[in-house]
């Protein structure tokens, strides 16, 4: 269901730090209750320092033993009607 998100254009993915298992922990725990209640969330985004902000749609990727949960990303073309 949410692999079709990987199919737009400009996804990112986004995952905690490797050396930070906090951030493990606060990522999982966000992927998976958007996973379990079947969700997405809206979010504000800045890829870089001094670019425009856009809204985005974020929704979970489960991992597995070989990489840890994370979110991915699409910009939302539209966003005047938010």
């Amino acid at each position: 269901m949410y692999l079709d998100c990987l199919l737009l254009q400009d996804s990112w993915l986004v995952a905690p730090e490797k050396e930070n298992p906090r951030a493990h922990v606060a990522m999982s725990a966000l992927a998976r209750a958007l996973h379990r209640m079947q969700k997405a969330c809206i979010i504000r985004f800045v890829p870089r320092a001094n670019q425009a902000v856009f809204v985005g749609c974020a929704t979970p990727l489960l991992g597995g033993t070989e990489r840890p949960d994370c979110l991915v990303l699409n910009n939302l073309p539209f966003t005047g009607e938010l």
